[in-house]
């Protein structure tokens, strides 16, 4: 058994309803995110919860949240149930309508837990139970407010459908684009919040640098700047003439400095023109 010390999630919204405050967007996806991915792993299994409702989702002071209460959770062989069970403002229209029902109304639970976090109250309210029956059939509920995105708009929109089949499955939830989006954002604050936690002294110093061998690159540079190539000027495709290597060998071997780069381009321009007026 776990111990949630940061409550459930039914406190976090009253508590909200007494300061007059709502959840920031980012929190609201962050909660999200790990609901959909508990409950897949529900599902993945085989298992409806039937009971999916805000008091049953549990806090920890680290931000994870976890999905409780299993009482009247059950293992579908074959997809589907069909026992009357949960809480009336959380079930599915299958469910009110005594129709056999599957893992997508524990989505339809899901998309009410969202509303509910969003606007601070369940999205199907009644004073008895004919009236919300009517409400629940006809999908009938108030939009959500402007201040939040339009992607978690299309998220809630989605699993509030009448019809089951037009709800998203978890696996599908998780790939949709809007979800990816902010499950990255999620990561890479994250990632940045555990960079923040390495600290280095201020004395900090390299031990060792004057140990390393020294580098090689330089006399490998100056080595293969000594291996001049061999320049060789094309005046057709038959006639090849190839230019003398006196010179570049008189300087290997007395070891004296290369000319600048201007200077041995002028040279090379000064005998193509004698090479062409020869050839003339």
């Amino acid at each position: 058994m776990e111990y949630a010390d940061g409550g459930d999630l039914h406190t976090k919204i009253k508590n909200h309803i007494l300061c007059n405050t709502s959840f920031p967007e980012s929190q609201i996806w962050t909660i999200f995110i790990q609901l959909i991915r508990g409950l897949k792993a529900l599902h993945d299994n085989k298992i409806l919860h039937r009971d999916l409702k805000s008091a049953n989702i549990f806090m920890c002071s680290d931000g994870t949240v976890k999905i409780g209460d299993m009482n009247i959770a059950k293992i579908s062989k074959n997809g589907f149930a069909n026992t009357m069970v949960g809480t009336p403002f959380y079930a599915s229209p299958e469910i009110w309508q005594y129709q056999t029902y599957n893992l997508k109304s524990d989505m339809w639970s899901l998309g009410c837990i969202i509303y509910e976090m969003i606007t601070l109250h369940p999205p199907f309210i009644a004073s008895d139970i004919k009236s919300l029956y009517k409400k629940i059939s006809l999908g009938n509920y108030k939009r959500l407010p402007t201040q939040y995105s339009t992607d978690l708009n299309n998220i809630v929109r989605q699993l509030l459908s009448i019809k089951p089949e037009f709800r998203p499955s978890c696996s599908r939830l998780l790939n949709m684009h809007e979800v990816l989006k902010n499950a990255e954002l999620k990561e890479d604050s994250s990632s940045i919040c555990l960079l923040k936690t390495i600290r280095i002294k201020d004395s900090f110093t390299m031990s060792g640098v004057g140990n390393f061998p020294p580098s090689n690159y330089k006399t490998e540079i100056s080595n293969s700047a000594r291996k001049t190539p061999r320049i060789t000027v094309t005046l057709s495709p038959k006639k090849e003439i190839k230019m003398p290597k006196r010179t570049i060998r008189r300087s290997i071997t007395q070891k004296q400095p290369l000319p600048p780069l201007e200077k041995k381009l002028e040279i090379i321009r000064f005998r193509i023109l004698s090479i062409q007026r020869t050839m003339k």
